[in-house]
């Protein structure tokens, strides 16, 4: 697409003002050869790119790379053959690592269903095992202050439990059993955000929580149960 009359090749860095930061545009080169979907961006300026794209300004990177501060690809971070399938949501901890969501059933050789975390060089983190993951696409992620990460998407079963829609994983990847056990949401979750609370907002495609209607927008109450308090009525109808 092009952003201030210029081929910004899927992705561009804007001014202050608004305008184009030609600097950026020109150090990416041709960029992705296919659509970036996830961007996240670290302390340090680097910043975490994912998506449809085989290739960055000519490199074979699947489906995610990083490029420095100033647009130019980053040759520190060597994720290998990457993802099988796309990623949509790129996530940051505290100490540098990434979890890296989507539609993908391995990455880089290593059987990573829906949900995989790389370390800072982009190598498999292979300390976080998810077993055999998500049966299903996964949205997105929400790393909590204390390691654990709520993952929710399309899913029905995770690592052979079932889980629709929502479940959150200890820091190595393991199942909580302790949140969402028994909370059955009958279509996908599309995004969520996590309150001061510690309760969940979730918005997506579903109208049913454990039988009751919820039309698109619920919350969950800090252990992953529908918290029927909160009713939003008749809904936003499907997002």
């Amino acid at each position: 697409f092009g952003v201030g009359n210029a081929n910004s090749k899927r992705l561009a860095r804007l001014n202050d003002d608004g305008s184009l930061d030609p600097a950026f545009t020109t150090a990416l080169g041709t960029a992705a050869d296919g659509g970036v979907d996830a961007l996240a961006l670290q302390a340090d300026g680097k910043i975490l790119l994912g998506g449809r794209f085989q290739n960055f300004n000519g490199v074979a990177r699947n489906r995610i790379t990083r490029v420095n501060a100033d647009g130019s690809a980053d040759a520190t971070f060597n994720p290998g053959t990457g993802p099988d399938q796309p990623v949509v949501s790129i996530q940051l901890q505290a100490d540098g690592k990434s979890i890296v969501t989507g539609t993908f059933t391995t990455f880089n050789g290593t059987a990573r269903s829906g949900i995989v975390r790389l370390n800072t060089d982009g190598s498999v983190d292979t300390t976080f095992n998810p077993g055999t993951g998500a049966s299903g696409l996964v949205n997105g992620a929400i790393i909590q202050t204390d390691g654990k990460i709520i993952v929710y998407g399309g899913f029905n079963f995770f690592n052979g439990q079932a889980r629709a829609k929502i479940i959150r994983l200890n820091a190595d990847g393991s199942i909580d059993t302790a949140y969402a056990a028994a909370t059955a949401i009958n279509s996908d979750i599309r995004d969520a955000e996590l309150l001061p609370t510690g309760k969940l907002l979730i918005v997506g495609v579903f109208s049913d929580i454990n039988g009751v209607s919820r039309s698109s927008v619920a919350r969950l109450d800090v252990n992953g149960a529908h918290d029927t308090t909160f009713n939003p009525g008749t809904g936003a109808g499907l997002l």
